[in-house]
């Protein structure tokens, strides 16, 4: 709520040369009309973004292939180049200090009777799906006019701005950990027994001496349950793998 807080001193701010948005003109209208309708951008005039050295701040965009097809054709995972405005904004740890590791999972002891049953899931498109206030909008334009079809009856130069939470910021990873963690904590609340404070894996605590486990790590989250080996070899031979 308070982004500007986080600003470096306007002495210390730098202005960098906005990345290239590395779309093709041929291609740009149908980005900007997929990315405006699905909720992930929006439109703002270039005169209200921020400013450094008396300059729009403008930062870039571009997308990495995720080696998928779908209907023939390349899926990409969509990338904001965020690097002018992480030049001039402070980090902050959050709780990327609570991220766990493999490696942590160490004291982990089973008895021969048992086996360890892992529970996963991913929350797909993560950092896009959570909307970050209309303050931060200024500071997420992106370095590529938009056709006057998209900002009508509005006249001057308008770019996107992003209106979700950005991969490519640099704080992007503590607040998405944090988010996650607490929609867990929400989700206990439901569950009795169940996704506890003192059953959670993280690094910045001693390992849980429960029979239940859980772990959030950015957009993942796994459940790590001693079962009996019977029980393990039940589910491992239903005909839905992981389903009793």
């Amino acid at each position: 709520d308070h982004f500007e807080d986080f600003l470096l001193d306007e002495n210390s701010r730098t202005y960098t040369r906005p990345p290239k948005v590395m779309v093709t003109e041929h291609d740009w209208d149908g980005v900007c009309e997929g990315l405006i309708s699905a909720g992930i951008c929006g439109v703002m005039a270039e005169n209200e973004l921020f400013q450094v050295e008396g300059k729009p701040l403008l930062n870039g965009l571009f997308g990495v292939s995720k080696g998928e097809q779908v209907d023939g054709h390349d899926v990409h995972r969509l990338i904001m180049n965020l690097i002018p405005l992480n030049n001039i904004y402070r980090g902050i740890q959050g709780d990327v200090a609570t991220l766990p590791a493999w490696s942590s999972s160490g004291p982990l002891f089973l008895m021969p009777s048992q086996q360890l049953l892992i529970t996963s899931e991913d929350v797909k498109c993560f950092f896009y799906i959570f909307r970050v206030p209309q303050d931060w909008h200024r500071f997420l334009g992106f370095n590529k006019v938009v056709n006057p079809r998209f900002h009508p009856g509005k006249a001057g130069r308008h770019v996107l701005v992003a209106k979700g939470l950005p991969m490519g910021f640099k704080n992007s990873v503590s607040l998405a950990q944090h988010i996650h963690r607490m929609i867990v904590k929400g989700a206990s609340r439901r569950v009795s027994g169940h996704l506890e404070g003192h059953q959670e894996l993280r690094k910045d605590r001693p390992f849980p001496n429960s029979g239940n486990i859980h772990r959030v790590y950015l957009d993942n989250f796994d459940e790590l349950e001693r079962v009996d080996a019977k029980l393990a070899e039940t589910i491992r031979g239903s005909p839905t793998p992981g389903v009793l």
